[in-house]
């Protein structure tokens, strides 16, 4: 006898046995940044998933990041940069090790890929040490992008989960003509050649998860 069969026959009702279906997760993390001029970064999002046959599964997820720093330009002038960036991805993933029924095994090893949208706000603010700032630059641009996903969770119970992700993603690069500014204070003009940031990251994040 198969332990469905078992469950037809029993005399509790069968979804105390069943496994969930719907997942919603909230999280918070750490992204490494592909381009070179910052240090790593909150960030912070959520998810929602729906399983089939208990191995695949797919749903949308969402991760704001902010990040801020500077940098000298050519000239001796320096360079305050802001990024701001929202990903909205659709994943599947399948569950190479996936929790049981019984909670015999209470980890569950994922790995998927995402296809993702990301609407990019970059703001660059330049200023002469003695004199002050300089016109600045605001691009919106909206980058798409795909990602590699792995996730670990542990299940305390079928429903209530904590767990680890991981995301390397790779995004379209933003690209800032050439420019030259002239200082409304001294008259003076700056050419900047143009440029490359690349939006792509690793991520780490940390969650709970929630099963229904």
């Amino acid at each position: 006898m198969t332990f469905e069969n078992m469950l037809e026959d029993a005399p509790y009702p069968r979804r105390v046995f069943c496994l969930p279906k719907l997942s919603i997760s909230l999280q918070s993390g750490r992204s490494y940044p592909a381009f070179e001029a910052t240090n790593k970064i909150n960030t912070y999002g959520g998810s929602v998933g729906y399983k089939l046959w208990n191995r695949f599964s797919f749903g949308y997820s969402f991760r704001h990041y902010e990040n801020s720093w500077y940098d000298i330009d050519v000239g001796g002038i320096g360079r305050y940069n802001m990024l701001d960036k929202n990903s909205h991805m659709l994943f599947l993933k399948y569950s190479i090790v996936a929790m049981d029924r019984l909670l015999i095994n209470r980890f569950e090893i994922a790995a998927g890929i995402g296809a993702s949208l990301n609407p990019i706000t970059f703001e660059s603010t330049r200023y002469e040490m003695s004199i002050g700032n300089l016109p600045g630059i605001v691009m919106n641009e909206n980058k798409g992008g795909i990602g590699i996903l792995a996730d670990l969770d542990f299940y305390f119970s079928r429903h209530f989960s904590v767990y680890m992700g991981m995301e390397k993603s790779f995004i379209g690069k933003l690209h800032i003509s050439e420019t030259t500014i002239v200082s409304p204070a001294s008259g003076k003009s700056y050419y900047f050649e143009s440029e490359e940031i690349n939006p792509s990251s690793f991520d780490l994040s940390f969650g709970i998860r929630v099963h229904f």
